[in-house]
């Protein structure tokens, strides 16, 4: 389904939302001359932006189930078009890239988890300590190890492994638990105490 599509649909529904959510106020209401009560305006905003709330989940859900099952490598270009094309009521926003990244990576669509975070690297956005943690796991899954030490070197250059409330410490806990975790697969680990995991090697 494309982009245009995908709007065009939930257009569609918005413009059928929208007379219903007019209407509403007229329910129960006796014709007469006067202007329309305070509580009826109420009820048309409220109307209205429940309308406007479904309209923008059911885009965003299209926009996912898009990004899902097209090839990794236009990831970017279409998150791109859904920026320039921004409808009134629907804005992707950060959050929202994030929750479909985490959800491609459970998935197992780890290269699509990580063109978005990619993306929104490149596009200068700050990401949260959580957020670069599941960023810095996504490039050790996809890339290596080795690549995701250099990222984390690259954007904390003077990280402390001793404080422990740092903001990228979560980040630092994922690179030692993928350590742990690949070493061990080949019989290699070596723990020497708490916040550090070291190659057997390291100690000969």
């Amino acid at each position: 389904m494309s982009f245009r599509r995908v709007m065009a649909s939930g257009l569609h529904l918005w413009k059928r939302a929208c007379p219903k959510a007019a209407a509403l106020p007229l329910a129960g209401i006796k014709t007469s001359n006067t202007a329309p009560t305070a509580a009826a305006g109420v009820k048309v905003d409220d109307a209205l932006k429940r309308a406007k709330v479904a309209y923008a989940k059911n885009q965003k859900r299209m926009m996912f189930e898009e990004l899902l099952n097209m090839d990794k490598s236009r990831v970017k270009e279409t998150i791109d078009q859904y920026k320039s094309e921004e409808l009134t009521y629907v804005s992707v926003t950060k959050s929202d890239l994030h929750q479909w990244a985490k959800r491609f990576d459970k998935q197992g669509k780890y290269e699509h988890a990580l063109a978005i975070f990619e993306w929104m690297d490149g596009k200068k956005m700050s990401f949260t300590g959580n957020q670069f943690a599941d960023y810095v796991a996504l490039i050790a899954e996809t890339k290596g190890m080795e690549a995701a030490r250099r990222y984390f070197k690259k954007v904390d250059p003077n990280f402390n492994r001793m404080d422990s409330n740092c903001k990228n410490w979560p980040a630092f806990q994922k690179l030692l638990r993928f350590q742990h975790e690949s070493l061990e697969k080949k019989g290699l680990m070596y723990l020497n105490y708490v916040g550090k995991v070291r190659p057997i090697s390291d100690y000969e």
